[in-house]
């Protein structure tokens, strides 16, 4: 099991388990024909998410009510990745997410258009290489059709 932190000195998902396996094995068609549905619940979180980042950017560390918004913040943070993770994807990060395409990680981050981006199961999201990259390099292109 991984912990995710966020970036902006609050870690809303670090309490969150990414639990490994038990993901849908979508090839890339597939996970093209999810993202409008993906996109929508990703836009709709950042933008539920958008006041309480105001808010904590807005306070000195020591104020009392940082805490509230932190817990505002986790709350939004934590409905997100829960939501992602019962369609059957990785949550990588904040807004990351990973589509099983069965050699690796399709990996797709809001506010991305499309999914143009693969990563090795147990790479980094910021390892990701452009699949046009890989399907123009013979001997990496197996990474994607082995």
């Amino acid at each position: 099991m991984k912990k995710l932190t966020s970036p902006g000195g609050c870690n809303p998902l670090s309490q969150h388990q990414i639990k490994a396996g038990n993901y849908q094995r979508l090839d890339l068609a597939a996970a093209h024909e999810l993202l409008p549905m993906l996109r929508k619940i990703t836009g709709k979180a950042v933008e539920e998410l958008a006041p309480h980042q105001r808010r904590l950017n807005s306070m000195v560390p020591a104020d009392p009510r940082n805490a509230h918004v932190k817990h505002a913040y986790a709350a939004v943070v934590e409905s997100w990745a829960g939501k992602i993770e019962r369609l059957g994807f990785k949550v990588h990060g904040l807004w990351q997410v990973g589509f099983d395409g069965g050699t690796g990680w399709y990996g797709w981050q809001y506010p991305e258009r499309s999914i143009r981006y693969f990563l090795e199961y147990d790479a980094l999201f910021s390892e990701r290489c452009l699949i046009r990259d890989l399907e123009q390099a013979p001997d990496l292109a197996r990474m994607l059709h082995k």
